[in-house]
């Protein structure tokens, strides 16, 4: 089989791939993440040399977000986790059924695990073997792909068969997708950044009412990240909803008209945590005179005004909404937008959105099994203390792999979270 571009893109065709498109998708993946880690690298290695103090945040910021304090371990985690989870797993043709405490063969690296899995490491690498230099990473990535290939061929086609095969891409996308945002938190350019399109300013559309269905049941075929599995039914009632994102000329005037100032405007949580942060605008933006200067790859840069507002938290976005007369959309009305309104111009995307509703699992299924150590999409360690306390999130980062992108997919955040590439758009009250 020749698997086009479009094929490599496509979620539903990717939640559902056999061997042959599997096998070019998790080449694919793996080059990504290669590349990725050497533009990361060395954008860091230049900025760790300005300074010990800057070495120190930079390494603090990047074990904070991705669980290790060096570019080269995080490397190492993407060959740790799928040799973990197809090479070494006796039990993998089992798929969610399979027990994750069952005993594991030996890696091919004898150091992987004591540098690479985190139960048995402090995100350092020690206790345990020296780090390894460059080389060696990458030749344990290439050695790891190669047997998860080989295997693969080997696999029966089904959906348990299949499914740590599966998660280890999927996982090795949004691990890209963290390292870029983590890029931009920490001021570092790399050419896999892209920002959103110029957009007009954010026109009503018409929003039907009806039946809209949320999630995967456990029996439709392919991949279910966990988040989305379980179905639900809901009404959604008819009204309008923004065709596209904000835009920060209708953030600006909020900020212009003392929104950051006025308490009437912010939910509880959310005037606590403006004064905790003490803002005045978003984190990563400084606004003024009519325009707004944004820091991007770490140089201030003024922003067009007919961009999304991005890197915003929920709170943000509720206050504008409310300062707005309008409110955030629940996760069944962005969607029935999504799945309906494209021909009339809903256009999504290029960001992730806030919604209105918290997560909250869905009626559904037996509990998927708990990879060790590093959480992974799929299964509920990876949620953890997210049910119930972040907000639900949807649409799709330029950042992320387009085939992670898929308008009945959701994702999460914290509602404090402000460093991701998360946007939003309202509806009418």
């Amino acid at each position: 089989m020749h698997a086009t571009a479009p094929e490599l893109d496509d979620h539903l065709a990717m939640r559902r791939a056999g061997a042959d498109l599997l096998s070019l998708a998790l080449m694919d993946a793996r080059n990504h993440s290669l590349q990725l880690h050497a533009a990361f690298l060395e954008a860091w290695r230049a900025a760790r040399a300005s300074g010990a103090q800057h070495a120190r945040t930079l390494d603090a910021a990047l074990l904070q977000a991705v669980g290790v304090d060096h570019p080269d371990l995080w490397l190492g985690r993407l060959g740790w986790f799928q040799e973990a989870w197809i090479a070494r797993n006796v039990q993998r043709r089992r798929g969610r059924a399979c027990d994750p405490q069952a005993a594991r063969l030996a890696s091919i690296d004898p150091d992987a695990d004591a540098l690479w899995d985190p139960r048995q490491t402090r995100p350092s690498g020690h206790p345990g073997p020296d780090r390894p230099n460059p080389e060696a990473v990458r030749r344990y990535l290439v050695d790891t792909l190669e047997v998860t290939l080989d295997l693969l061929q080997q696999h029966p086609q089904d959906d348990d068969s299949l499914y740590f095969f599966r998660l280890a891409l999927f996982h090795e996308d949004e691990q890209a997708e963290r390292l870029l945002e983590l890029a931009q938190a920490l001021g570092l350019a790399l050419p896999q950044q892209a920002w959103p399109p110029l957009q007009p300013r954010a026109a009503a559309i018409p929003l039907p009412g009806g039946a809209q269905t949320l999630g995967w049941r456990d029996d439709e075929p392919g991949f279910t990240f966990e988040a989305d599995r379980g179905r639900v039914d809901l009404r959604v009632h008819g009204g309008e909803i923004d065709a596209a994102p904000v835009t920060w000329q209708q953030y600006l005037e909020f900020i212009q008209d003392g929104g950051y100032d006025e308490r009437r405007w912010w939910s509880d949580a959310g005037w606590h945590w403006r004064c905790a942060q003490d803002r005045r605008a978003p984190r990563h933006a400084q606004a003024g005179g009519g325009a707004v200067i944004l820091s991007r790859g770490g140089r201030p840069t003024r922003v067009a005004l007919q961009q999304p507002v991005l890197q915003v938290s929920a709170h943000e976005a509720q206050a504008w909404c409310h300062w707005a007369g309008r409110c955030l959309p629940t996760e069944a009305q962005w969607q029935a937008a999504a799945l309906q309104l494209g021909p009339r111009g809903f256009r999504w995307g290029a960001c992730w959105e806030w919604t209105a509703d918290r997560l909250a699992e869905r009626p559904a299924t037996d509990p998927a099994p708990a990879p060790p150590g590093e959480p992974a999409p799929g299964h509920p360690q990876h949620l953890g203390e997210a049910w119930g306390r972040h907000v639900v999130l949807r649409g799709g980062s330029l950042w992320a792999r387009r085939r992670l992108v898929h308008p009945r997919r959701r994702w999460h955040a914290a509602p404090q979270s402000d460093h991701r590439m998360v946007g939003f758009r309202s509806c009418g009250l």
